[in-house]
């Protein structure tokens, strides 16, 4: 007859070997792609000449973003837009990137479950060690989003902070006589250490000016993929300042007067909400203190007299 031990060990080696047999085929077919990926290139060197090869597809990066383009490749949903926005407002806007996230989010399951079927072996949990390798898994899936998500509010809220300097800096700027688009590059160039995360969006900004696409829809696509109010107000002021010229000191003037005053309002909110906060924690750790120290002799009075009264 098997005992306990030996069916947990019989478990975590089918898990295993589960999991060998996986990788097995993941090389198979990773091989079968380089092999075709090789033949590709040998044709372009044939018909073109050697120096068109480099034209050719090529393999990945590593066998992490190999994996991630599989997964990616049969992700076609809403879930894997809201992953590459959310990746975009994190600062990693590359196809590799996104392949990257979706190789992590696939094998950090497969690690926490093989650990928790370990754990399970060793510890001989019984019928909770099944829930724990459950939860080890479905944690692991879902923490990699999480963390993006995280990682893009913490970037959002530098945008956010940066972009009223970034305000007063075009202002000393246009008033130069420069126009919106050397302004840009001007800051892209000289302001990196100030404005990190700002000079990153607007590299990518230029970037695509460069290539020939329209400076306000370009814009108008930043600030909506960063989806930050200051950022918005901005560039509709530079597109509008692009497209029909004009004096913009006094827009920029008055747009810095509103982020001020967005700030201050937001502070107010904090603080009210911190004062409410307070009188919950006084009610819940000083009230009780305050009424043994108010009512306490009333209490010792009243019990001294009832014990006279018994006597």
């Amino acid at each position: 007859m098997i005992g306990a031990d030996d069916s947990h060990l019989w478990l975590l080696l089918a898990g295993l070997a589960a999991l060998g047999f996986g990788a097995a085929i993941w090389l198979l077919l990773e091989g079968r792609d380089r092999v075709h990926s090789g033949e590709i290139r040998q044709r372009f060197a044939q018909a073109f000449g050697d120096d068109t090869a480099a034209m050719a597809p090529r393999d990945g990066e590593g066998w992490l973003e190999n994996l991630g383009q599989r997964v990616l490749a049969r992700k076609k949903n809403a879930d894997s837009e809201e992953v590459k926005l959310l990746l975009a407002r994190a600062g990693w806007k590359r196809r590799t990137d996104l392949a990257v996230f979706y190789a992590l989010q696939t094998l950090l399951p497969v690690l926490a479950g093989i650990v928790a079927s370990y754990t399970f072996w060793v510890d001989g949990a019984g019928s909770s060690g099944w829930a724990n390798i459950f939860l080890a898994c479905g944690t692991a899936w879902l923490l990699p989003k999480r963390i993006v998500a995280y990682l893009a509010r913490a970037r959002q809220k530098r945008v956010a902070e940066q972009t009223l300097v970034m305000v007063h800096l075009l202002r000393v700027l246009l008033s130069t006589g420069l126009s919106v688009e050397q302004s840009l590059r001007s800051l892209v160039v000289d302001t990196l250490a100030l404005l990190p995360d700002l000079a990153v969006e607007l590299r990518t900004l230029l970037q695509r000016i460069d290539i020939g696409e329209d400076i306000g829809l370009a814009m108008r696509d930043m600030a909506n993929g960063m989806d930050i109010p200051e950022l918005t107000d901005l560039s509709m002021i530079l597109e509008q300042t692009w497209r029909m010229g004009g004096n913009v000191t006094k827009s920029l003037s008055d747009l810095s007067t509103l982020i001020d005053e967005r700030r201050h309002t937001g502070l107010k909110e904090k603080v009210s909400k911190l004062s409410g906060q307070m009188t919950i924690v006084m009610m819940v750790f000083l009230f009780p203190a305050l009424l043994v120290f108010l009512a306490a002799p009333g209490f010792l009075a009243i019990a001294r007299s009832m014990k006279h009264a018994l006597g």
